[in-house]
């Protein structure tokens, strides 16, 4: 996935897990919109790796399926290429 993609995607999912970013980080959605006018996908990927390693296990499994995360994992297990 080009940078381009990667940003697309973001921006059209972003919606459906922003609720979990917020309520486990409060302080980083506004650190990822900081970044995305930035263009930096390598912090933002960075970002969010981290929080999927920080989130419970028990709540946020592919068994769960919270509401948004088949997409937050898209973003972290699909980063984009460098260009």
């Amino acid at each position: 996935m080009t940078q381009s993609e990667w940003l697309s995607l973001y921006d059209a999912t972003k919606e459906k897990f922003m609720w979990f970013i917020n309520r486990y980080f409060p302080k980083m959605q506004n650190m990822l919109e900081d970044l995305r006018v930035k263009e930096d996908t390598t912090k933002m990927v960075s970002m969010l790796n981290d929080a999927w390693f920080e989130l419970p296990d028990s709540r946020f499994n592919i068994i769960e399926n919270p509401d948004g995360w088949r997409e937050f994992l898209t973003l972290v297990e699909d980063p984009p290429t460098v260009n």
